[in-house]
């Protein structure tokens, strides 16, 4: 029992610390920004639609981090939760 409650007490850390991530985070759109900057100015000599599937590239990865953090937020939960049980 003692261990269940760890292991609870673990999860639930790991859902804070993810939750500050993501939502504590509020440099991140700068960061973004600044990403789509430094790619355009990296690659002035593109043309537009390759300067377009960089910034694209760049945004994808972005979001596809924000998603990773939510999954894990998620994952965290449903073991949290489970251990109500």
């Amino acid at each position: 029992m003692e261990n269940k409650a760890l292991i609870k007490r673990e999860a639930f850390e790991q859902i804070v610390k993810l939750q500050e991530q993501l939502l504590g985070n509020s440099n991140a759109l700068y960061r973004l920004t600044d990403a789509i900057y430094s790619v355009c100015q990296e690659h002035i000599d593109m043309d537009g639609d390759a300067r377009k599937e960089a910034i694209e590239s760049v945004c994808s990865a972005f979001c596809r981090r924000e998603q990773t953090i939510v999954t894990m937020i998620q994952t965290y939960e449903k073991i949290y939760n489970d251990l109500e049980d």
